[in-house]
C-alpha cells in the first residue's frame, strides 16, 4: 500500500495485489458540504495496470 497524488494534486491510495498481479488505486476527492470537508472514495481505473513483478519498496517524501 502506498499513496500518491494525481496531476491535479488529489490524493490517491494504491494497493498492490500480489496474487492477482495488479495495481488498484482509489482517488480521494474532496468537497465541501455543510462547512465540513469529506472524502469520497471512487475507483481510479486509469491507474489500474497489470503488475509483472513486485517487490517491497520504501517511499519517502522529499
Amino acid at each position: 500500500v502506498f499513496s500518491a497524488t494525481d496531476g491535479d494534486g488529489m490524493p490517491i491510495i494504491c494497493f498492490l495485489l500480489q496474487e492477482q498481479k495488479c495495481l488498484f488505486s482509489v482517488r480521494l476527492q474532496t468537497g465541501e458540504r455543510f462547512t465540513d470537508i469529506f472524502y469520497d472514495v471512487k475507483p481510479e481505473m486509469s491507474w489500474s495496470v497489470p503488475a509483472i513483478a513486485a517487490a517491497p519498496v520504501v517511499v519517502t517524501r522529499p
